[in-house]
Order: structure tokens, then C-alpha cells, then sequence
């Protein structure tokens, strides 16, 4: 399970965990049925910019889990999130950042973060919306996995590892939610959202897709079948109209086209 840094509106929180590393959501090959599984968590200028971005993705190797997250406005504070992503202890990833900011903070600070690993990307954006950054990272995804974090929040050195375990162990599932636990923090200044399964759950009907109760900043899917379910609803999530719920809507449309 991934731990979640200030949790604020509009920026990434805790990270995924499965089994004894990340959940995640999950997804089979035109699957008969989807599912989600949950468990239990781990402890723990723009033309400029977007040459550098295109370069390190054409020079990067090829991967099997792209991890995606979006941020805006974080700055410095995003630093942990990438240091924490750079520890995993998979072989074969890209993380992709999209990067909604007003200044040049965030993008100074992954610079000094990551430098030249041919495994990071930043793509910016002048669009505005989490679901937006999201459909923007899926775009550019490479692996046959695709996992969501946020930007405040700092991933176990396992949690790759453990979503492909996840996936390998339940080939009929499109979608995975991992646990999330609070950092440390003020509970009078504000709340930090969780998610802490007790165990794994299996769900296959869409109407139960409300028992799932995972987060954003721990999900992971399969790429085809985000991609084949029309991916994110952008009137949905935090900078958006509606401000939130796009975990919730992309969970029960994977499990109604799975005919679960």
C-alpha cells in the first residue's frame, strides 16, 4: 500500500498496494467478466518541456507498467513521489507525469529529482482536471499495465511487483484497488482520505461496484480494457465540474462491459 501525503483536492494521495505489495484494478482480454479486486494495504517553457518529454520516451526502454500521475501546483512537495518511484523494485517500468502547474516549480523539481532516468517523462499540460492528466498519461502508457498515484503520496519499493502479481493471479480481472494509508498529519488542520480492505474482495456485477470503495491514488488496470471502456470521465474527479467520482464510474463501466 502506498502512504498519502496531505491528500489536498486537486493533487495525487496515498499509492497502491497488493497481496503483501499494491492492489490495484485489474482487467482480462475481452473479457467475459471483469472484476475488481481490493486488498488489504502495505505499510508504509511547454514546447521546450514537451521535446525533452517526447526524447525521453523515445529513448526509454520498453516497459510492462507505465505508472501515471497527475499534479498541479505541487512544487517541491512532489519530490517524495518520484524518490519513492525510483526505489521499485520492478524491472521493467516508465512513470509518466503530467503536469497541470501555473509556475515552474513542479517541473524544476522533477528535474532535480529524476534527471536524466530514461524511465521518467513529464508531459504539460494546459488542460485542467485530474481525469484529464489521467486520459493524458494513458495516452502516452507503453506497459500492458497502467497504475494511478498521486502526487503527495510515497509508493513501497514493492508495490510494482505486487500489481503485476495481482494481475498474473487473477488474468479475468481488468481492475485492482489498493490499499491507501494516511502519513502522519494534523487531524484538526484536515483529513487525508483511506482505504484499508481487511481482505481481498472479488467483485463481478456492476451493481456491486459500490462494495469496491477504492481510491484514485491507488488503482491499476489493464491497459487495453481502460482504453476499450473509453478511459476517464472528464466532467468527473477533482478540477472537473463534478469534482469527484471517476474511480467509482470507471469501476462499474469496466464490470456493466464485462458483462459481470
Amino acid at each position: 500500500m502506498l502512504q498519502s501525503g496531505t491528500g489536498v483536492p486537486g493533487g495525487p494521495g496515498p499509492a497502491p498496494g497488493l497481496g503483501t505489495t499494491c492492489p490495484s484494478w485489474a482487467g482480462c482480454r475481452r473479457p467475459k467478466l471483469l472484476a475488481i479486486i481490493t486488498t488489504p494495504p502495505i505499510p508504509n517553457p511547454p514546447e521546450r518541456a514537451r521535446a525533452r518529454t517526447v526524447t525521453a520516451q523515445a529513448t526509454a526502454p520498453p516497459c510492462r507498467i507505465s505508472v501515471c500521475i497527475p499534479t498541479r501546483n505541487r512544487g517541491a512537495a512532489i519530490g517524495a513521489a518520484l524518490e519513492s518511484l525510483k526505489r521499485q523494485d520492478h524491472d521493467s517500468y516508465e512513470v509518466v507525469v503530467v503536469d497541470q502547474s501555473t509556475d515552474d516549480l513542479t517541473r524544476l523539481a522533477f528535474e532535480q529529482t529524476v534527471g536524466a532516468d530514461p524511465r521518467f517523462a513529464l508531459i504539460p499540460s494546459t488542460r485542467v482536471g485530474k481525469s484529464v492528466a489521467c486520459n493524458i498519461a494513458l495516452a502516452a502508457a507503453r506497459g500492458a499495465i497502467v497504475a494511478f498515484t498521486d502526487d503527495d503520496c510515497e509508493a513501497p519499493g514493492d508495490w510494482l511487483s505486487g500489481i503485476e502479481r495481482g494481475f498474473a493471479s487473477h488474468p479475468e480481472v481488468a481492475m485492482i484497488c489498493g490499499g491507501v494509508r494516511a502519513a502522519a498529519h494534523d487531524p484538526a488542520v484536515g483529513a487525508i482520505p483511506t482505504f484499508l480492505p481487511r481482505h481481498t474482495r472479488l467483485l463481478r456485477s456492476p451493481w456491486l461496484a459500490f462494495r469496491a470503495q477504492g481510491i484514485g491514488a491507488n488503482l491499476a488496470f489493464r491497459t487495453a480494457e481502460l482504453r476499450r471502456a473509453g478511459a476517464f470521465d472528464e466532467v468527473l474527479g477533482a478540477g472537473a465540474v463534478l469534482r469527484a467520482g471517476e474511480d467509482g464510474d470507471i469501476a462499474y463501466r469496466l464490470l456493466r462491459a464485462g458483462h459481470g
